[in-house]
C-alpha cells in the first residue's frame, strides 16, 4: 500500500506544486523504503531528475545497506527484549 505516494499524487493532480527542496528525510524514507517507490517515480512526482532523488537519499543516509541493517537490528531486538 502506498498511502503517502497516493496522497502526494492526488495533491499534484489537484494542481499543488510539490517542492523537492522541502522533501524531508522521513517522507523520503517512507516513500522509498516503506512504500517501495523507486527513485524514478519519486523524481517524476517532484519534477526532478532521478539522480537528484538518489543524491538526496544518500545525503539523508537512506541506502539499501543502511535500511537492511536497520531492519535486521529492529527484528533482532524484537525477538530478544
Amino acid at each position: 500500500m502506498s498511502k503517502l505516494y497516493d496522497e502526494l499524487c492526488n495533491k499534484k493532480e489537484a494542481g499543488e506544486e510539490l517542492n523537492f527542496n522541502k522533501l524531508t528525510r522521513d517522507k523520503l524514507y517512507e516513500l522509498w523504503y516503506v512504500e517501495c517507490i523507486p527513485d524514478s517515480a519519486i523524481a517524476e512526482l517532484y519534477g526532478v531528475l532521478q539522480k537528484e532523488v538518489k543524491k538526496k537519499r544518500f545525503e539523508f543516509g537512506i541506502k539499501q545497506t543502511e535500511c537492511a541493517t536497520d531492519n535486521i537490528l529492529k527484528h533482532l531486538f524484537k525477538r530478544n527484549p
